[in-house]
């Protein structure tokens, strides 16, 4: 199930990647909380990447550096509707 998810994920980022053009892609959700995803997913996304992006972050010693966990953490959502409410006051 997790290597099913962690393909569709990979195909998701690689149509951003080729369409958008992200500095970084970052994952966050409580179903990304499993790690294992994350190790399928990068390695999907290089293998149908194919080289074609020469890009630094790209490579599968760095690609953990484009898709990413929110540094917040699970509660990033929670986390980030407060600091939206106490920049308006």
């Amino acid at each position: 199930m997790w290597r099913i998810l962690g393909f569709y994920l990979a195909q998701l980022a690689l149509n951003l990647t080729l369409t958008v053009s992200p500095e970084v892609i970052v994952f966050g959700g409580g179903v990304m909380n499993r790690k294992i995803i994350f190790n399928y997913m990068r390695a999907y996304f290089i293998e149908m990447l194919g080289e074609y992006v020469d890009h630094p972050l790209m490579k599968k010693e760095n690609i953990s550096g484009y898709l990413k966990a929110p540094k917040l953490g699970g509660s990033v959502g929670v986390k980030g509707a407060m600091m939206i409410k106490y920049m308006k006051n």
